[in-house]
């Protein structure tokens, strides 16, 4: 019943439809807190129907994958729509030796129409759940998430094969195929290739904004009305610049630990050989531009990674410098020794000393990275 839906939701049904018409599948990105569970039961609902009324036997297996903490919302949602969904939680695709697993992966197999809540979850081709997930035979695949398609270029690849890649045009098809034999996929595309995959996955994507959706609150403020007169939409966001009030001495000592880490040249980064993409040389990138490149991103990283550290907290930045079990015996949390170790920046750097990178460039480079005993 779309009478339960906000003008908002409703439209969103009926894109998504129109996309799964022309596309085959469809990626739901609304912004979080937009309702995209009770849009995406009913979405199911309506595929259903249409499924029923153009096959013998009925609309089919229809299945849910999500993370366990919102199973049991779809579920409500699914009853309260009337569809009949499986809810399966992403952790059964993960955990091999979990007693649901082979049964979950069954059923994704033949599902018939198949959907994914929090799909950027499955950007990792990698993972167990990746794998499971791309074997199905879905008629539809309808996915959800609340993050935007301007992600790394590898996500762009990775969304459009979760979506089907048989769906893509023949151009981008085309270098969909050759990219999968490149080591550096983000090398191996031009900022024209980037531009059209993205813009191929804006075909399958419904997507509104918080600013969207509040500017349809305002031309249909009774639709978003509630009985007791409260009306929904997203919060304004108003900022406000304030003082910290930072004694002086701490902000002399945050310029000099500023300047201190401008001038750190992050060696760690050049462990691999020098040498200029083969990807780069076409696009008439100079051995010259391609080192200067490397060494201003090395540089700003190790910036970063230095203040990101000292924002967060003291623990951080020890983590960072020293690994995280240190940096958790220096600040008495014992229970936190024996877990993953990371950072450890300066162990790193030792590692690096007296070795220097193999100069596949041609040119000659900074002394601090060519000469052994700098």
């Amino acid at each position: 019943d779309a009478a339960d839906l906000w003008p908002h939701q409703r439209q969103g049904v009926a894109q998504a439809l129109y996309i799964l018409d022309r596309q085959g599948s469809v990626l739901v990105a609304d912004a979080t807190g937009s309702g995209k569970t009770r849009l995406g039961t009913r979405l199911v609902r309506a595929i259903q129907a249409r499924m029923a009324a153009g096959q013998r036997g009925g609309a089919g297996r229809s299945s849910m994958v999500c993370p366990a903490g919102v199973r049991d919302i779809w579920r409500d949602e699914a009853i309260d729509a009337g569809c009949h969904l499986d809810v399966h939680a992403h952790s059964l695709l993960s955990h091999t030796t979990a007693h649901e697993h082979r049964r979950t992966v069954q059923a994704l197999r033949r599902t018939q129409l198949l959907c994914v809540d929090e799909s950027h979850n499955f950007l990792n081709l990698a993972s167990n759940r990746t794998a499971h997930l791309l074997r199905n035979m879905a008629d539809h695949v309808v996915l959800f998430t609340a993050t935007p398609i301007n992600r790394s270029t590898q996500d762009l690849l990775r969304t459009a094969d979760l979506l089907g890649a048989d769906n893509l045009s023949e151009r981008t098809l085309a270098a969909f195929e050759r990219l999968l034999n490149v080591g550096r996929i983000d090398r191996g595309l031009t900022q024209e290739e980037i531009a059209e995959l993205r813009a191929e996955i804006q075909q399958f994507t419904v997507r509104r904004t918080k600013r969207m959706i509040n500017a349809q609150v305002e031309r249909e403020p009774a639709a978003y009305t509630a009985a007791d007169g409260a009306r929904h939409g997203f919060p304004r966001h108003d900022s406000h610049v304030y003082s910290l009030d930072e004694p002086d001495e701490d902000r002399r000592l945050a310029g000099e630990i500023r300047e201190l880490a401008d001038a750190l040249h992050a060696v760690h980064h050049f462990r691999r050989p020098l040498e200029l993409p083969a990807s780069l040389a076409r696009r008439g990138w100079t051995p010259q531009q391609y080192l200067e490149r490397r060494l201003l991103g090395a540089q700003r990283l190790a910036r970063y990674a230095v203040m990101a550290s000292l924002r967060s907290s003291r623990i951080a930045l020890l983590d960072h410098l020293i690994g995280t079990h240190a940096a958790a015996t220096e600040m008495g949390l014992d229970a936190y020794t024996h877990g993953p170790q990371t950072g450890n920046t300066i162990a790193r750097i030792d590692q690096c000393a007296g070795r220097v990178p193999d100069n596949r460039l041609g040119i000659e480079l900074p002394d601090w990275l060519a000469d052994p005993e700098a």
